[in-house]
This record gives structure tokens, sequence and C-alpha cells, in this order.
């Protein structure tokens, strides 16, 4: 059976939210009674491993800025990220309201002030959509930024 030289890897992951680094020695993990693709297959699963944990903390956080001149009847959003459709659940609704807009822009108008805390439900462009069932408070206020749940 032939063993791998003794040898060290090192490799870097790194996002905006996660560094993750990999050192694998290959004399900690290869032993007489492995073989050339067993050391390989580890090495192989390790990697992986590491990427998908660096890929899963890569979202960018959804941000709501509600703009100056929103009013109890009124609310102009700005998103951080385009989306396809952004809607609003009021407090003790089941249905979500679909705001006039497009990209980051969006708007709800109604004819009754409207009830915070809002969820906001967005569509992405690839067709997903997320839902924050929080994302902007009881008493929000006109030119604030509300981070919320979602990842995109």
């Amino acid at each position: 059976m032939a063993l791998l030289p003794p040898y060290k890897y090192t490799t870097t992951l790194t996002s905006t939210q996660t560094s993750i680094h990999l050192s694998i020695n290959y004399n900690n993990i290869v032993r007489k009674n492995f073989v050339m693709a067993s050391s390989f297959s580890i090495l192989l699963a390790a990697v992986t491993l590491v990427a998908l944990l660096a890929v899963g903390s890569c979202g960018t956080d959804f941000t709501v800025h509600v703009e100056k001149g929103s009013c109890p009847t009124k609310l102009s959003l700005v998103t951080n990220v385009e989306v396809s459709e952004v809607e609003i659940r009021e407090k003790g609704s089941n249905d979500f309201l679909e705001c006039k807009g497009s990209g980051t822009k969006w708007t709800l108008e109604s004819k009754e002030p409207l009830k915070g805390p809002f969820a906001v439900r967005l569509t992405l462009k690839n067709g997903g959509y997320r839902v924050d069932d929080a994302a902007i408070p009881e008493e929000w206020k006109a030119d604030s930024v509300y981070k919320t749940k979602i990842q995109v």
C-alpha cells in the first residue's frame, strides 16, 4: 500500500461574515492500512464540508429603509437588494398587501392607518420568496433602516 509523503495542505475560505481556516496534515490522517484513495477521500470530504459551511454563511442581510414622507397611511420603502415583489402584512391580518414599485423602491398606501408590526414577504429575482414576520416594528419611524431576519 502506498502512503502519501509527509505533506501539509492548508487553505483559507473567506466570506464577508466568516473566515474558516482548514489545515490538514496527511501524517495525522494516513495510517499504514489506508491506501492513497482513502486519504484523498478524507481530504475531499473535509474540504467539501468547509466549503459548505462557508457558503452557507455568505448571505446578505436584507434591510428595509422606511423613507421620509412615510406616514400611518403610506409606507415608502427602499430595500438594499433588488427584488421582484414586496408584500406587507399588518398586525392581526392573515393577508399580505402587495406594494407598488420595482427593484428597490416600494410603496404601500391605505385609506386606513396601517397597523404594525409588519411582516415582509419578498419575491426574489429567481422566483423564490422569503418572509420575516416582524421586519418593521410597531413603533416604526420614517427615515429609519430596519434589518430583517431574511438572508438573500
